[in-house]
């Protein structure tokens, strides 16, 4: 058995992954590159520019896939979902501004 060659990897060989994974992947290599840049630094692998300007940008790769992923759970928002991820008005699901007990002095609002 020969070992892949990297170097050529398609990275849609295998259709693609979630973006859940996509984060967990991320936030792994965050935590590798976190680990061993000061080290790489105190030995010349990597200046400190480098190494905080590549974390830097990795921080910011994972804030904007922790985006699409809210955005991904918005637009799929269903029957099934919680009412605040869909964009549908209280009025519009059929509800009142009417709060239980509002008009009750022996109910507390607490």
């Amino acid at each position: 058995m020969t070992r892949a060659n990297f170097s050529t990897y398609n990275g849609t060989a295998n259709g693609g992954r979630s973006i859940e994974e996509a984060i967990a992947e991320v936030t792994r290599e965050l935590d590798v590159r976190k680990r061993l840049y000061d080290k790489w630094v105190g030995e010349n692998r990597i200046s400190w520019v480098d190494a905080n300007d590549r974390l830097e940008r990795l921080i910011s790769a994972l804030r904007y896939l922790v985006i699409a992923e809210s955005e991904l759970v918005k637009s799929s928002a269903g029957p099934g979902q919680p009412p605040w991820l869909d964009e549908t008005s209280r009025a519009e699901r059929g509800g009142t501004d009417y709060l239980a007990g509002s008009g009750n002095h022996k109910v507390s609002p607490f």
